[in-house]
């Protein structure tokens, strides 16, 4: 069952208090320091208690405005995700819980779905768990989902596809509500060359020359299976789905090609971009503020529409990695 609920300001925390009053006592009948659990605790159980926790593994999606944070990776003296989201599962468990995210989303970078997993010896429903944790998080996280996995699911290792979405306000003018969301570069862009280039960049290429320096890959080869332009508005929307990005590669992609849609590069010169393998070649990043984790793809998902027909089964299936590892095939910070 995946424990799907919306936020509820009065009853949700309440139940979600609840549910840590009732199990934040140390787990399995042992103390926080694991000793074996004494007589009386014994005694307890055979009187009817509940037996002993184990240990279960849980995927968790969560939402999140990045500006605030320090991306997701767990770093020293700072504020990021993962530290912030293992903290609360620690109150809840009253144990310390390891969280492996399906990438590492840099500074500044947001996520509509990040998906996690983690392993905990907790007595609790999906729904409960997920209710108390979101109200232990802070204002800019949110939990959309708990399931229960089978044993030995890894969010990063099962991962088949990742989908990113960048947006880019058309605009003279600040929009103060797209501040923190969007990328303002002014009128005068064009939309068709925009598209040109993209269509330049899907398919299964070495991507060095969008990689930042800071992450070294056994491998900088990547299959781009979908890059599509939209407009809405004032906003030039770029949606990207791959098998993993390099670091920084998105937002490379992302500047390079507004070079193409202002008129200070051709589109067809990105071929020789991505065969110079040199990041110098390319455009400049475009500011974290604008990009979206929307979306992680596992074996039982369907790819976005935008795909490439022919990239489609192999991206799906898993395929698209190709011979390369699939070590954290990301990096992951895009």
């Amino acid at each position: 069952m995946n424990a799907t609920f919306t936020s509820n300001p009065g009853g949700a925390a309440d139940g979600a208090q609840a549910s840590i009053r009732n199990f934040s006592a140390p787990l399995g009948g042992q103390g926080a320091s694991g000793a074996p659990p004494s007589n009386s605790a014994a005694a307890g159980r055979e009187a009817g208690a509940p037996p002993p926790t184990r240990e279960r593994t849980f995927r968790l999606d969560l939402e999140y405005e990045g500006t605030a944070f320090e991306g997701w990776q767990r770093q020293p003296d700072a504020r990021t995700v993962q530290a912030t989201v293992e903290e609360a599962l620690a109150r809840i468990v009253s144990a310390p819980v390891g969280v492996v995210g399906a990438g590492r989303t840099d500074a500044g970078i947001h996520a509509e779905a990040m998906t996690a997993s983690f392993v905990a010896a907790t007595a609790l429903a999906e729904r409960d768990l997920a209710r108390a944790l979101d109200a232990l998080l802070p204002e800019d996280v949110g939990v959309l989902s708990v399931r229960e996995m089978p044993e030995g699911f890894h969010a990063l290792r099962d991962a088949h596809w990742k989908w990113y979405r960048y947006d880019v306000l058309r605009s003279r003018f600040r929009r103060v509500a797209r501040r923190r969301s969007s990328w303002r570069v002014g009128a005068a862009i064009d939309l068709e060359a925009l598209r040109a280039g993209a269509a330049a960049l899907v398919g299964r290429r070495d991507f060095a020359a969008f990689q930042n320096a800071g992450s070294p890959r056994r491998s900088t080869v990547r299959t781009l299976a979908g890059l599509a332009w939209s407009e809405h508005g004032e906003v030039l929307r770029l949606d990207a789905v791959a098998d993993g990005f390099l670091y920084g590669m998105v937002r490379a992609i992302v500047g390079t090609l507004v070079e193409v849609g202002r008129g200070r590069r051709r589109a067809a010169s990105l071929a020789e971009v991505v065969a110079s393998r040199d990041r110098t070649r390319a455009g400049p990043a475009a500011p974290a503020c604008g990009l979206t984790l929307v979306r992680v793809g596992y074996a039982e998902d369907h790819a976005p529409a935008f795909v490439d027909p022919a990239l489609r089964a192999a991206l799906e299936s898993g395929r698209a990695h190709g011979p390369s590892p699939r070590e954290d095939p990301d990096g992951c910070r895009s």
